[in-house]
Order: C-alpha cells, then structure tokens, then sequence
C-alpha cells in the first residue's frame, strides 16, 4: 500500500513536468514566430517604400513624355522635326453619318 502512494506522486511531477515543458516550447515558439512575422513586416515595409519610389519616378517620366510642350522640344530638338507650312496642310471632310451606318454594318454582309 505505502509503495503505491509513492508511485502516484511521481506520475503527477511527471505529468507537472511534461506539460510544464510543453508550455515553455509553446511559449519559446510563439516568441519566434513574433520575431519572424516583425522580421517579414520590416521588409515588406523596406519594399513598400522601394515600389512607392518607383512608382513616383515612372509617373515623372509619364508627364515628361506625355506633356505636350515635352513632346514638342523632343520632336524639333532631338528628333530634328519641323512645322509643317500651311501649305502642306491637308484638311478632310468628314461624314460622320455614312461611317456610323457603315460600323452597323456587318463584316461579311
């Protein structure tokens, strides 16, 4: 009888133990995880404001090659184009009506 009293105590440190022990990994774990999730963060952060920077400069240069002014210094300086003269202006009417019924128009028709 006094042998099994003895027994029972230990299962219990045992068990006080192993669940003890699995607590702490749980919480050693969870602590990593932390760290490695605020590791991510950081450079995802570092990678947003790398992409926000060259989102920044392509819309530059998207007004630089899209303003008109820009596209007129580009075509007379760098690409040595001139005006045409009035004279080599050609101007075309129009008839708006006949190509809309010609668009309803089918293909094979």
């Amino acid at each position: 009888m006094g042998r099994e009293k003895k027994e029972k105590p230990a299962k219990y440190y045992f068990l006080f133990l192993i669940g003890g022990l699995l607590i702490f990994l749980f919480y050693v774990w969870e602590c990593a995880e932390v760290v490695r999730l605020s590791y991510q963060i950081s450079e995802l952060k570092k990678e947003l404001i790398l992409l926000e920077s060259k989102n920044c400069n392509l819309k530059t240069k998207l007004y630089r090659y899209t303003n008109l002014a820009n596209i007129d210094k580009i075509a007379r300086e760098e690409k040595e184009m001139i005006s045409p003269q009035h004279e080599n202006i050609v101007f075309l009417k129009v008839n708006f009506e006949k190509n809309r019924i010609s668009r309803n128009k089918s293909f094979l028709h």
